[in-house]
């Protein structure tokens, strides 16, 4: 375990209240620990695979490309930063990313890939919003930071006031955080659109910066956030 995790761990051996509670840590710094909460209590995701080391084959990973779709997103379990995820478009290339990352893990993390031009940011303290912000994905990368080119290209970041977000997402964190625990948490969530017949759908449900809107019925939205720790506190992405 890191840094944060003993600090909190002597913490709350000596008596001493912490909001980035050890359990928490400890959840959310195993991928595959901190899905299996969400999904016990039935908090949407994208669709989510565990892989074993063991179950690596071509007709395993062939059977996930037409379970999960193309792309996919594969990530080892002990990942922030959007490091250790990668986009995978066939065979070979997963074998490539899974080889590495089975040398870190036993265990891989397979999910669907849900496009999106931005991600929703809720900050949940004690089960409650603390904040909302959205990170515009850069053109260049799907992922929050990534190196590009030999550069590290990071996400826009913009605040939201709460009564500029979504119910659904500020619920959706919730219900995300909660499933963790009570302390603090920022839990991710995506947006997947659908083109509705006889419409030319947009990526983003709502106003870009230059102005551009979606007028309102255009598109149909399935949401489906997923989880990550970050640093501090946890990220649920």
């Amino acid at each position: 375990m890191n840094i944060t995790y003993v600090a909190a761990r002597m913490a709350d051996f000596h008596g001493i209240p912490v909001i980035d509670d050890s359990d928490s840590i400890q959840i959310c710094g195993d991928k595959i620990n901190m899905y299996s909460h969400l999904i016990k209590k039935n908090v949407a995701l994208p669709k989510t695979v565990f892989l074993s080391k063991n179950d690596l084959s071509v007709e395993r990973v062939s059977q996930l490309f037409d379970t999960l779709g193309t792309p996919l997103i594969v990530k080892e379990p002990s990942t922030s930063f959007s490091l250790r995820v990668e986009k995978v478009t066939d065979i070979a290339g997963f074998f490539r990313v899974a080889r590495r990352f089975i040398k870190m893990s036993d265990w891989i993390v397979v999910q669907q890939y849900v496009e999106s031009t931005y991600d929703w940011r809720v900050g949940v303290l004690g089960g409650k919003l603390l904040y909302a912000c959205k990170y515009t994905i850069p053109s260049v990368t799907f992922k929050i930071q990534a190196s590009v080119n030999g550069h590290i290209v990071y996400c826009g970041v913009e605040s939201v006031p709460a009564d500029g977000v979504p119910p659904h997402v500020i619920q959706l964190g919730i219900d995300a955080a909660n499933a963790i625990g009570n302390g603090l948490y920022g839990c991710g969530h995506q947006e997947q659109q659908r083109r509705c017949p006889g419409h030319r759908g947009k990526r983003q449900p709502f106003a870009r910066k230059r102005g551009r809107r979606i007028l309102p019925g255009r598109i149909r939205t399935d949401r489906q956030p997923s989880l990550c720790k970050l640093g501090k506190y946890h990220f649920l992405t």
